[in-house]
């Protein structure tokens, strides 16, 4: 389970936002597992293509600069499309071995 408690989003290993074409690098819709009423309530389009986008190890715990740029060029291309960026910083900035034991959880 992805949450440790589903009603607390700061204890997540991942924690999943809709991104809008007008705040490419804003996240202003937290979608939660389990919860499809946060997919009503982020505006994601069931008829519409879906994007994942996460990033992987990281030294700095920042998401690297390259994030917001493929949200806006996926929205470029496809302006209907839902893009859900995968935030797991909070796993992705300990030592290397720590982060890849926990990419598993965090895909699921």
């Amino acid at each position: 389970d992805l949450l440790e408690n589903n009603h607390d989003s700061n204890t997540a290993i991942a924690k999943f936002f809709l991104r809008k074409p007008s705040y490419p690098d804003n996240d202003l819709c937290y979608l939660i597992p389990g919860k499809p009423e946060s997919l009503t309530a982020c505006g994601f389009n069931s008829t519409a293509k879906t994007f994942m986008v996460i990033h992987g190890w990281t030294l700095s715990g920042m998401f690297e600069s390259w994030m917001p740029k493929l949200v806006s060029a996926l929205h470029e291309r496809k302006r209907m499309a839902n893009i859900i960026v995968v935030d797991w910083l909070g796993s992705a900035q300990n030592h290397y071995v720590i982060a890849a034991q926990k990419t598993q959880a965090v895909g699921q």
